[in-house]
């Protein structure tokens, strides 16, 4: 179920839980105690399960009804068995153990503040670096809206904290493609573009997040060597 959809929360299938605020960690401890989990110590990531189809269609037909969503239909989406991470296997040596935590531990549930063993996998990475970045974005719109509405002190801020995660992003995910393309080129672009035409920043970045940068993950994906693949 964790793999599954659910079209009453807006929850896409063969979604991973990225958390990174306290009260987000303390509510998927209460909510999902039982979730797969990782940390590097600032960030829990959970860790996907094997995705079971015939017991998914089981769900989705036995939640048709009563489930106070959508009547006569399952609120439940199938995710894709194709996308299950590729399993791990550990020797007796390797095997991690796990301490008892106190009833209140927040920091021992979910691994935030303690010292991991076991490193992010590579999924895990691109998913905390995939979240950073739509949170950079999310900065630069807002800083984008202050800045068309006049107040530029209200904006610095988010302009900073735009900097600041994306550059958190690449400790996650070093793309030069991405530095080189969407930051260096396309925002900067965007930039001149609207001082010269004095169109609002705020429209000429969102064409731009929305139209040209999806058109140049190739060249963002040959910079960095990667050719063929889509994030």
């Amino acid at each position: 179920m964790r793999l599954m959809g659910n079209s009453a929360f807006n929850v896409a299938p063969n979604s991973t839980e990225v958390l990174t605020k306290p009260e987000d960690i303390a509510n998927n401890i209460n909510q999902d105690p039982g979730m797969p989990k990782t940390s590097d110590g600032r960030v829990v990531v959970e860790i996907p399960g094997q995705a079971n189809a015939d017991i998914q269609q089981f769900i989705i037909g036995n939640s048709t009804s009563g489930a106070n969503y959508i009547p006569g239909q399952s609120p439940y989406i199938a995710s894709n068995a194709a996308l299950n991470p590729r399993s791990t296997t550990y020797s007796r040596s390797n095997t991690p153990t796990t301490a008892t935590c106190a009833n209140s531990d927040l920091a021992c549930k979910s691994g935030v503040g303690v010292q991991q063993n076991v490193p992010l996998t590579h999924d895990q990475r691109e998913a905390i670096g995939e979240y950073l970045g739509h949170t950079s974005t999310n900065y630069q719109r807002t800083s984008a809206l202050f800045l068309a509405a006049g107040q530029p002190k209200f904006a610095l801020p988010y302009e900073i904290a735009a900097a600041i995660t994306s550059l958190l992003e690449q400790a996650f995910v070093r793309s030069a493609g991405k530095i080189l393309v969407d930051v260096l080129a396309v925002d900067t672009a965007s930039k001149i573009v609207a001082e010269s035409t004095r169109i609002p920043l705020v429209i000429v970045s969102e064409v731009a997040e929305q139209l040209v940068k999806p058109r140049l993950e190739d060249l963002r994906n040959r910079i960095d060597g990667r050719q063929g693949e889509s994030k």
